[in-house]
């Protein structure tokens, strides 16, 4: 458990969003650069953030159901549409391999998600989870396989018996 102070990190990405939630006045950075350089400008900043918060927003960690390499990013264009829609990092691109998601390392990306409307904030972030589910974030590309005749065995059914002829076979007398 990291416990710190510290910022949120992600390049500060989360700043717009956390501007937003506290009325577009702070955010953790300024409030740090204010505590070294302006002590006017750092006691201006309220002891606790505003009640309730002035917007609705999240950081979304997306999740890859699947794995493969990526042919294609449909879904990253469809999170980029959706009206709560602030920013994207994507944590792989078009020719990279992706993995199913089992921690924050293997997460396909992340996303800021951001509305006044609480209702629809939450729409788009089931939208995104129902993406996810469907495998709708990537296309991959195909393994070409080679497709030989099947036979008995092929489909678990043994072969035949020492001796015996099939009945027929193409192109064969």
């Amino acid at each position: 458990v990291e416990m710190n102070c510290r910022a949120h990190g992600g390049d500060g990405n989360w700043a717009p969003l956390a501007r937003a939630l506290t009325g577009g006045k702070y955010c953790q950075i300024e409030g740090t650069a204010a505590a070294y350089l302006d002590e006017e400008e750092f006691r201006a900043i309220p002891d606790m953030p505003p009640s309730p918060l002035k917007a609705h927003g999240l950081e979304v960690n997306l999740v890859s159901y699947s794995k493969g390499k990526v042919k294609a990013t449909p879904g990253f264009d469809v999170i980029k549409r959706l009206p709560s829609f602030v920013w994207l990092s994507p944590a792989t691109s078009i020719g990279k391999n992706v993995a199913y998601t089992v921690d924050l390392i293997t997460s396909p990306g992340a996303c800021v998600l951001m509305n006044n409307d609480g209702k629809v904030l939450e729409k788009d972030l089931a939208f995104i989870r129902y993406l996810e589910e469907i495998n709708g974030l990537f296309v991959y590309e195909t393994k070409g396989e080679s497709l030989a005749r099947p036979t008995a065995a092929t489909f678990g059914l043994g072969s035949l018996p020492a001796g015996v002829k099939p009945l027929h076979r193409r192109g064969v007398s």
